[in-house]
């Protein structure tokens, strides 16, 4: 007597390490609304954390640099979220940036009074012009966006140009950003590098041919791009991303879903005392004036917050110990990148944290270091992870391979009997990146080592074409 035994296919990739829990205590005077947040939506806690944090760094980053030294690091931040859709990226977003909203959409209104008026005394300059020359003419009102979704490079600069000098691209819909315009191949160096600077509080230089050379001083940026899995692995297995160093101006993490274990909270969020306080505090920080060197050009003049004795002293020593991290030969060697700019993050959510608590404050605390450490320290592991797991030195053939698995295990049975293909079928009709026969049959051969589909001998019809080369879905998928 025979028996058989179902052979279950090799898995294309590793089962991932649990995600670190958020230290969502480390947040100090953030605490109580991400709780209170992540109770009501059920959303996973570290998606929440993310949200708020980033919200609170845009609102605070054009008040205050922290000097460490003589070396000063503006407070922005860059984060990235992975999650899959459903876990409330949206309606926790929403909450978030709801008094970012609320004022540029305030802004807004006055912008077109302001609009109208600067067009209405451009008018009456050129005709003031015609008979004095010395007139001055008006300034252009800004443009008071604060929040914008996926803009070219070039415009981004532009806008920090023309508009408001410290602006968040925040997205639920990282994807949009990351396969637009500003990530084409063609472009992707430039917006890397230029995202760099813009972390680094650098100046920005602007040559353009038949224009004239603009340097601009004094902007901040924050971006948190909210993304699902599969474009997370594409992004970070991206080798010019990881070269250039962007990777490690990041704040990442991949929360633990939370789908399937949520329980509807009859709860009213703009109620909650904490929620409240939070909305009332990031609305303060927006009606504070700019502290501008140059308001007409747009240069921004943060003030310096430092750190006090025994702050001080906490982060040399957690920047000694980091560098150890950094060791090539390190178990946490993948986030090396991150590690090298662990103790800077560490400096700045600490910043931002403080400021957050006392908006007038010229210090820093030992408390706050502390939180920007356990904060860091989180990031690195999930960074660590996050690269341990997903992208590799060959990334993108593996997420390709996904791609193509995904378009085997759909094909209609009306067309393919039997889930029967031929190779021609997935370079013609299967993801869009497969261009040939050869790049179609390595990932095929792929498959089939791994037990998802097995080579059929002789040929076979598809699409009333007679193929010498076919392949056959296993029945299991």
């Amino acid at each position: 007597m025979e028996f058989t035994q179902k052979i279950t296919p090799d898995p294309l990739r590793r089962e991932p390490v649990a995600p670190t829990e958020p230290p969502i205590d480390a947040l100090g005077p953030l605490a109580s609304v991400v709780k209170e947040v992540a109770h009501a939506t059920q959303a996973p806690p570290a998606l929440v954390m993310q949200s708020f944090l980033a919200a609170t760094t845009l609102a605070v980053q054009a008040h205050a640099d922290v000097e460490i030294d003589g070396r000063v690091f503006p407070l922005s931040e860059n984060f990235f979220t992975i999650a899959e859709s459903g876990e409330r990226k949206t309606a926790v977003d929403q909450i978030a940036s709801k008094p970012h909203h609320e004022f540029q959409q305030g802004q807004l209104a006055a912008y077109e009074n302001k609009l109208q008026k600067y067009q209405e005394a451009k008018r009456a300059y050129y005709r003031k012009k015609k008979k004095d020359r010395h007139s001055t003419p008006p300034n252009l009102p800004r443009c008071p966006l604060i929040l914008i979704q996926e803009p070219s490079y070039e415009g981004l600069i532009e806008l920090l140009k023309t508009g408001w000098p410290s602006l968040g691209l925040f997205t639920d819909e990282g994807g949009r950003f990351i396969g637009g315009h500003a990530m084409r191949p063609e472009q992707r160096l430039k917006t890397m590098a230029g995202l760099s600077e813009l972390w680094n509080g650098s100046a920005i230089t602007r040559i353009r041919v038949g224009k004239p050379m603009s340097i601009l001083y004094g902007r901040r940026f924050s971006c948190h791009l909210m993304v699902q899995p599969e474009v997370a692995w594409e992004f970070l297995g991206d080798k010019w991303l990881v070269s250039q160093g962007l990777l490690g101006r990041f704040l990442m993490c991949y929360p633990q879903s939370t789908i399937g274990y949520r329980v509807y909270q009859d709860i009213d969020i703009d109620r909650v005392p904490a929620v409240r306080a939070y909305y009332q505090k990031i609305n303060d920080f927006f009606c504070k004036p700019l502290p501008y060197k140059d308001e007409k050009a747009g240069v921004l003049s943060p003030r310096l917050i430092r750190f006090d004795y025994h702050a001080h002293g906490k982060w040399v020593q957690f920047l000694n110990e980091i560098e150890v991290v950094a060791r090539q030969d390190n178990e946490l060697a993948n986030a090396r990148s991150f590690a090298c700019k662990a103790a800077e993050h560490a400096a700045r959510l600490a910043g931002v944290l403080t400021l957050y608590a006392n908006p007038e404050t010229g210090m820093i605390e030992e408390n706050a270091v502390e939180q920007g450490i356990v904060l860091a320290k989180f990031y690195l592991k999930e960074m660590n992870r996050l690269m341990d797991y997903g992208p590799g030195q060959d990334e993108i053939d593996l997420n390709l391979a996904e791609k193509c698995l995904k378009w085997i295990k759909n094909l209609p049975s009306d067309i393919y009997p039997n889930g029967i293909f031929a190779t021609c079928d997935l370079y013609q009709r299967g993801p869009y990146l497969i261009q040939t026969a050869a790049q179609a049959r390595q990932y095929l051969e792929q498959l089939a080592q791994h037990g998802w589909i097995k080579r059929v001998s002789g040929t076979v019809v598809t699409h009333g074409q007679m193929r010498k080369e076919g392949w056959q879905r296993l029945v299991d998928i």
